[in-house]
């Protein structure tokens, strides 16, 4: 009798594994495909949530860093022709495009991530010294890499959602004047500060300027170019603020506004970009003309912003999402820090005012406003031949 129901059992186990049928195997694959259907969006929303916090902690560590230096630089901010970048403008060889040695933290007259890397987040006496593999280290990808270097201490300086790559200013694999294996294609840089808070202006004997510069000079501009000093004029229509004596304009934690809280540090950004290109390049002159490869005017700039283009390239990349990309498909977002030292996630449409990115009373030219902003402000009539003019609070 046990031999007989051994048997019995054996036979119902095969006629059952014989009655899975192809029919139910294909609904039992729909099943967990359409499952994977569902979670997949939720995994890949929740992973870029986790990239964008990570990038704006990044920020919140610059935005520490510039407070560092201003309480240690008598209010001076760091990242501005007059401050960090003012060794390397008192050194003419280090003007010139062959000249790859860096003098000082700033490897252009605008570099805030120079100064950063070097004298707040670890300074390391055996750091290079030559500026196309400092250029590769504070994009965050590292000497030779093109990603993210996020085992690195300079991993902090790249965005973990930004994998564009960049070419050396011209598009070629060497700039003019440089020869050898220096300025590769790179990681891009994913952050910008605000030009002209970071500008200067004043009469020329001021003391910033260098006493071998003159307005001749066409890295450092005269009152049109204004490369690296504005001077007492207009400049990518904009004219900064005069001081109480007339001094000008200083880059200055006393002199940025009224509201530290409304007034942009650093964002979300990446230079140069251009419709008549098909890729991102970044400048790599020792020049850097107007805020070189480390800061732009702002989203707000319909004509000289090369961080927040609207519409594609040449290989048809939307130019917004390289550098505010944290919005998804549907809109452009991006993390902001502001000179208070707050961190805040924004839409690029909401970033396109001028008062975020100019000191207070600067005035610039109603042409150079999105259109959408500009009926938002009250016109003063034909100053500077822009034929009207704002000035932001």
């Amino acid at each position: 009798m046990a031999m007989k129901m051994g048997s019995r059992r054996r036979t119902q186990s095969r006629q059952m594994v014989h009655g899975f049928t192809l029919v139910e195997l294909l609904v039992v694959i729909s099943i967990i495909a359409l499952l994977l259907g569902f979670l997949l969006p939720a995994l890949g929303s929740v992973r870029e949530s986790a990239r964008g916090i990570v990038c704006g902690a990044n920020i919140k560590q610059f935005l520490t860093a510039m407070q560092t230096y201003e309480a240690e630089n008598k209010g001076e901010l760091i990242g501005s022709p007059g401050s960090s970048g003012k060794k390397l403008l008192n050194d003419p060889r280090a003007m010139t495009m062959p000249a790859l040695e860096v003098n000082g933290d700033a490897s252009q007259p605008f570099d805030w991530a120079g100064p950063m890397a070097f004298g707040y987040m670890g300074d390391n006496p055996n750091a290079p010294r030559e500026r196309d593999e400092r250029f590769a280290l504070t994009s965050g990808g590292g000497i030779g890499g093109t990603a993210r270097d996020a085992s690195g201490s300079y991993g902090v300086f790249a965005c973990p959602t930004n994998s564009q790559i960049s070419v050396p200013f011209d598009g070629a694999t060497q700039p003019n004047g440089v020869s050898g294996t220096a300025f590769q294609p790179q990681l891009s840089t994913s952050y910008t500060t605000s030009r002209d808070i970071l500008w200067f202006s004043g009469p020329q004997d001021n003391a910033f300027v260098p006493s071998w510069a003159t307005n001749d000079d066409q890295f450092w501009g005269n009152d049109e170019a204004g490369t690296c000093w504005m001077g007492g004029g207009v400049a990518n229509d904009v004219t900064l603020p005069g001081g109480a004596k007339g001094e000008g304009y200083r880059a200055r934690i006393d002199r940025v506004g009224t509201s530290l809280s409304s007034k942009v540090f650093i964002a979300d950004g990446t230079r140069f970009q251009q419709a008549g290109l098909s890729f991102i390049d970044h400048d790599v002159q020792g020049t850097g003309a107007f805020g070189g490869a480390f800061s732009d005017p702002g989203p707000w700039n319909v004509g000289f912003s090369r961080a927040y283009p609207f519409g594609r390239n040449n290989a048809g990349q939307d130019m917004s999402k390289n550098s505010f990309r944290h919005g998804g498909r549907e809109v452009e977002k991006g993390n902001v820090g502001w000179f208070d030292g707050h961190v805040t996630t924004e839409s690029l449409d909401d970033m396109r005012r001028p008062e975020f990115f100019l000191p207070t009373a600067s005035r610039v030219s109603k042409d150079a406003i999105w259109d959408v902003i500009l009926e938002e402000y009250e016109v003063s009539g034909g100053r500077f031949g822009f034929g009207g003019e704002v000035t932001v609070d």
